[in-house]
């Protein structure tokens, strides 16, 4: 949450998750009304970095119980050399809301067509955006 957004670059502004799943929990301070979640994530696979399988999102009054407000599950184009960056944006809502949480669960492996078939996969995330 340094507000530096990736660029094309994956060493460079993004955060790794090697084989496992980014779970996030940010603390807004106190209530507010939220509409949005939505984080960026990197795709490289020559560099085993591919989107994650699944992206839930939540929020909580009390960091404790948490209410999902939607899951997103992507798509990664099967292009092997072309780095590309998207924005994945939980489905609008209105919740008034202390603490949001993200989870971003990677590949269980890296896919068949691949030359690392089989190999745990990256996800790289550079920000979480609350809206």
């Amino acid at each position: 949450t340094d507000g530096r957004a990736g660029i094309l670059d994956y060493r460079h502004s993004w955060l790794g998750f090697y084989g496992d799943t980014l779970d996030a929990v940010i603390d807004l301070g106190s209530r507010k009304r939220i509409h949005e979640i939505r984080l960026d994530f990197f795709y490289y696979p020559l560099s085993w970095i591919f989107f994650p399988q699944t992206i839930n999102y939540y929020v909580s009054k009390d960091g404790k119980h948490w209410q999902s407000v939607g899951a997103l599950h992507p798509d990664g184009p099967a292009r092997l050399a072309v780095p590309e960056i998207k924005t994945f944006a939980s489905p609008r809502f209105s919740r008034r809301a202390r603490y949001v949480r993200v989870q971003a669960i990677p590949l269980p492996t890296i896919p068949a067509w691949h030359r690392a078939t089989g190999n745990p996969a990256w996800i790289f995330t550079d920000e979480i955006i609350v809206n």
